[in-house]
């Protein structure tokens, strides 16, 4: 595999305590030089602004009570699409072992469909394991500490530690 197994597990995780997370976390590692997408989109100033905001934004929303659980279809469902596109976004990436350097500029070798597969199944994978993980965690720390939103607290510190050392290159 191109990237790291343990990079997309970490980033599926991630997106699936706060599905917004990793996808702000790869953005931030990204480059608008490069000539690679979808890292040259992601690295735009105005795209990591805007997903900055929408990571705040759920950091925040998931702590209001009408909040709907993560573990319904629709949140579910919408946490494994995330984690589907953040294996995407890692598999397209260049690892050390994949670049060949020309003297005009750095070329990215084409990632083979089964790495490919591979990075995003893991990704996805990682993402509903988080998912559930989370719940659970939210669950048990309402009960031990008497208020939601110290367990929403711990997890939302998780979610961006991981979210960011699988994202880091």
């Amino acid at each position: 595999m191109t990237i790291p197994a343990s990079r997309a597990a970490l980033v599926g995780l991630a997106t699936g305590a706060r599905s917004v997370s990793g996808i702000a976390a790869l953005s931030l590692f990204a480059s608008a030089d490069t000539g690679q997408q979808p890292d040259r989109t992601l690295g735009r100033t105005w795209v990591k602004a805007l997903l900055g905001v929408a990571a705040v934004a759920e950091l925040v929303g998931d702590k209001l009570p009408v909040t709907p659980s993560r573990l319904s279809p629709w949140q579910f469902g919408g946490r494994l699409a995330a984690g589907a596109a953040v294996g995407l976004i890692l598999a397209r990436r260049p690892s050390e072992g994949a670049l060949s350097r020309s003297p005009a500029r750095v070329v990215m070798e084409p990632v083979s469909a089964r790495d490919t597969v591979a990075t995003v199944a893991v990704a996805v994978s990682s993402a509903a394991v988080g998912t559930c993980l989370g719940a659970g965690w939210r669950g048990s720390a309402a009960r031990r500490f008497g208020k939601d939103w110290v367990g929403a607290g711990i997890e939302d510190l998780a979610a961006v530690a991981l979210a960011l050392g699988g994202a880091r290159p």
